[in-house]
């Protein structure tokens, strides 16, 4: 989520469907999310809630960014 994302220590990534079901989650700073659930199956299209808490490294250890990265993000499906 950030430039130079090594040094970030991990993230809490949170996806949530529009009854606010949490549908997948990552502590990957990479955020590799494909659109699918956490057990790997396909998310319909449609609007998802994120929220992601960045751990970031400093020299006294891993720490919380102040600052909570959150939005929306449109799945669209190709070749449907």
């Amino acid at each position: 989520p950030f430039p130079g994302w090594r040094f970030i220590s991990s993230v809490d990534f949170q996806v949530f469907n529009r009854w606010g079901n949490l549908v997948f989650s990552t502590s990957d700073p990479a955020l590799n999310w494909n659109g699918r659930d956490s057990q790997n199956k396909e998310l319909a299209e449609g609007t998802y809630l994120y929220i992601c808490r960045v751990y970031e490294n400093r020299v006294g250890g891993v720490v919380l960014r102040p600052d909570i990265l959150s939005g929306y993000i449109e799945l669209i499906r190709n070749g449907r």
